[in-house]
């Protein structure tokens, strides 16, 4: 595919069959049916997706036959290779046809249980001949880790599959797959306001420990355990709970924000009313607590750890989770663009 995942389409004006690098004489392609034609070619992986025959396209799954003069439509995954195509098909010309075709490039998430714990060389075999036919797969996802393209390579219920192609075959693999993402930056706020009520519902669980005590995990506890939760059933059916980025970070700043004016707002009054009743002291005595355990834990990073500038947003973030400092750690993951900082 080409940038921003669109084929690479170029018309060809076959004639013959060349195999220069054998030294044979070349076959006529006249004659030959589409699929024939391909098979016979073990070079580059090329498709044929159009055919057009005096001003008429034809369509490529209903496998014609090849006439001289025939205008076909060529993709390939590299550009590189649809250069050699001269040599096998025909000479390059302008067409219409080439012009009017743009690849699309669609997120398709498998849930058709025939296609589950299937290697790509056996799905190949179980769905309809020619499904894959001008498509290319351009990667492989699963929760939310590449996958290898590879004909061994297990399909998994949940995987996401990015499929390169014109807009009518790509549509019609979706629909084999059973579940097409569509794009969109619309926020599902249904699942998000389940996972609230789930969340807050969890937090209001008491559980005895013995001797009358009982512990909760109150609000927030409660909505990151449902957050997790939710979050790992998208990651294994990503065709519900859509969050889109900007919404999950307007969300993390808007509520890191309140946090802080919460805070603040709790704490002012009480901090001027100690530091009337206990002088500066008290002030000093808090902010050298404060700074020397982050001091301290900087220095062992850097020259015991041996912690260089790339491993800078972990050590920060072991700082911020050392610390309990929400605050400091929604800033590291900011300025860093990076959620790395929470592995520590």
């Amino acid at each position: 595919p080409g940038e921003r995942g669109r084929t690479s389409p170029r018309s060809f004006s076959p004639c013959e069959w060349r195999h220069p690098d054998l030294g044979e004489e070349p076959d006529s392609l006249a004659g030959l049916r589409l699929h024939v034609a391909s098979e016979a070619h073990r070079g580059p992986d090329v498709a044929i997706i159009r055919v057009l025959r005096a001003k008429a396209v034809i369509d490529p799954t209903t496998d014609p036959v090849l006439h001289t003069g025939d205008q076909v439509l060529v993709v390939s995954k590299r550009s590189e290779l649809l250069q050699r195509v001269e040599t096998i098909v025909g000479p390059e010309i302008a067409s219409r046809v080439g012009q009017a075709a743009l690849g699309e490039s669609v997120n398709a998430v498998v849930t058709n249980k025939r296609l589950n714990h299937k290697t790509l060389a056996e799905i190949a075999d179980v769905l309809p001949k020619g499904s894959f036919h001008g498509i290319h797969l351009a990667s492989i996802t699963r929760t939310g880790q590449t996958v290898p393209i590879l004909p061994g390579t297990d399909i998994h219920t949940g995987d996401t599959l990015r499929l390169v192609g014109l807009a009518d075959h790509t549509e019609t693999l979706a629909k084999l797959i059973e579940y097409r993402e569509k794009p969109s930056d619309a926020t599902d706020y249904v699942w998000l306001s389940a996972g609230v009520i789930v969340g807050i519902l969890i937090g209001l669980v008491k559980i005895p420990i013995g001797a009358g005590v009982r512990i909760a995990l109150e609000t927030g506890g409660g909505c990151m355990f449902a957050g997790l939760l939710f979050g790992y059933l998208r990651s294994l059916h990503p065709t519900f709970g859509q969050l889109p980025s900007s919404t999950a970070d307007f969300m993390k700043n808007f509520g890191l924000i309140a946090f802080i004016a919460v805070v603040g707002l709790s704490a002012g009054p009480k901090a001027f009313a100690t530091i009337q009743q206990q002088g500066w002291t008290l002030m000093y005595l808090g902010a050298i607590v404060t700074i020397v355990p982050i001091v301290a834990a900087q220095l062992f990073g850097a020259y015991v750890l041996r912690w260089d500038l790339k491993n800078s947003q972990l050590l920060a973030g072991s700082i911020a989770g050392g610390r309990s400092c929400t605050a400091a750690l929604g800033s590291v993951m900011t300025a860093s663009g990076s959620n790395a900082a929470m592995l520590k």
